[in-house]
């Protein structure tokens, strides 16, 4: 085979691998993507009514999204949420309003107590903790 031939030849091949190795390099990376944050996450079963009380939380953003589902409507305009942190007592965090759908941006201290706690509880008064329902706060990594 002349020269010519054998060198045409080596340049598939050396092209032919480094397309192989590019196309490694790029599956493999994880340029350009966005890291996955631990969004929390907490589904309250209220006692009194068929509803529940959803809570997600996006630490990057600082946004507690909750939502109260249909259900019968309790009296008074909002409900005492408080986070339980290991074995401790429940500790008050926050009003929320009574309504389908709402959001609050939380502050630094708030966005790190909610990252500590272990549970959320709901209760209709923030002096008299009755709970109307305890439930996990999950991450992504908990399902």
């Amino acid at each position: 085979m002349p020269w010519r031939r054998r060198i045409c030849i080596w340049e598939y091949v050396l092209g032919g691998m480094a397309a192989v190795l590019l196309a490694y390099f790029v599956y493999n990376s994880d340029m350009g993507s966005r890291p996955v944050t631990d969004v929390l996450q907490a589904n309250i079963q209220i006692s009194q009514s068929e509803a529940d009380l959803t809570f997600t939380f996006n630490p990057v953003t600082a946004l507690l999204h909750f939502e109260y589902g249909d259900g019968q409507k309790l009296e008074g305009s909002g409900f005492a949420v408080w986070v339980v942190k290991g074995n401790s007592a429940p500790v008050f965090f926050l009003v929320i309003p009574v309504q389908r759908l709402g959001a609050l941006r939380l502050n630094g201290a708030q966005s790190r107590a909610l990252r500590a706690g272990v549970m959320l509880a709901a209760s209709q008064e923030a002096e008299t903790p009755e709970f109307l329902g305890m439930a996990p706060l999950m991450g992504r990594s908990d399902f």
